[in-house]
């Protein structure tokens, strides 16, 4: 059924669980500060400097090469704090006893974890930090996730990679619900605003690129991730919105070299919105349901009245 399911080993960040099961190679687990230490709690990260660190990540990606049958094994590489390596007195003394950079421990625990992908027969995906902040050298086969701005994607072209499509712009399905934090003062999340389904519809994923540097885009990826969603309300969070971008990625969102009026586009989704109900996925609607009976007939008349059949006061019910 085409569907691909891609895990990805989130190392050297975002590893307070690992380093709750194996303390010994954890940094800054938990720390009371963790907006210092990492982009959101709990804090914590692996410790690249232990060599139980490689070994465990490296038994994590052999057995989910045995479980994932796709040719692609994601190893992450974002959003890694470099306060949380600094802060530990073990580290800082690798560093200076091996003449060597926070920036280069990294690149080399990356690179260990290619390695171990290559010999399971997989190519690599990584976030776009891996790339355009640490640099690190990647296979010619790799795809490189954009996410933290639609911009970045010529840039990793341009460094001689392939790219995943995933700008928080456009295609994070979490943003826009407020701030999860218990003591803010602000209603806003960090990527407002919501991305309705015609905002993810609206994402050009070849902007900005020459026909040649298009070709290097070769898919994208909606993310919707967890903080505030969890198995009650997932369906919809992701459905039918999720949809909108299928059908940019699957036919385009583009009529004679311009953007396809959303008009044309919602009268399929409210069909499929109920072709999901029946299968029993619960996904949210798009309209009040007298005009999904009614398709056009709650068009805005002054930007679509093409589109306004005649009718009768009557008619309205």
């Amino acid at each position: 059924r085409a569907v691909r399911i891609i895990p990805e080993v989130e190392a050297p960040a975002h590893s307070y669980p690992i380093g709750k099961a194996f303390p010994e190679i954890g940094t800054t687990l938990d720390f009371d500060e963790w907006d210092v230490m990492a982009a959101e709690p709990p804090s914590g990260q692996i410790d690249p400097t232990n060599p139980k660190s490689n070994q465990i990540i490296a038994d994590l990606i052999d057995e989910f090469s045995l479980l994932f049958p796709d040719s692609y094994i994601h190893l992450s590489g974002d959003e890694v704090n470099e306060k949380s390596w600094e802060s530990s007195p073990k580290i800082r003394n690798y560093l200076k006893a091996n003449h060597t950079t926070i920036n280069k421990l990294f690149v080399d625990f990356n690179l260990s974890m290619q390695a171990k992908a290559k010999k399971n027969g997989k190519s690599v995906i990584v976030w776009q930090e891996a790339l355009l902040k640490h640099n690190v050298e990647l296979p010619s086969d790799s795809l490189v996730q954009v996410w933290l701005g639609a911009g970045d994607t010529k840039k990793i072209i341009e460094k001689g990679h392939d790219v995943l499509a995933s700008s928080y712009q456009y295609w994070y399905l979490d943003c826009g619900h407020g701030e999860w934090m218990g003591d803010a003062t602000n209603s806003s999340s960090w990527c407002d605003p919501y991305k309705s389904w015609q905002i993810i519809y609206s994402y050009d994923l070849t902007a900005g690129l020459t026909p040649t540097q298009a070709r290097r885009v070769k898919g994208g990826e909606v993310a919707a991730w967890a903080e505030q969603i969890d198995e009650y309300v997932i369906d919809k969070y992701l459905w039918p919105r999720s949809s909108a971008a299928s059908e940019v990625l699957w036919t385009g969102n583009k009529d004679n070299g311009k953007v396809r009026s959303t008009k044309h586009v919602l009268p399929r989704l409210n069909d499929w919105r109920f072709r999901m109900l029946k299968r029993g996925i619960l996904a949210e609607p798009l309209q009040p349901l007298w005009c999904v009976k009614n398709p056009y007939r709650c068009d805005t008349t002054k930007n679509q009245p093409e589109l306004r059949a005649p009718y009768k006061p009557e008619d309205i019910i």
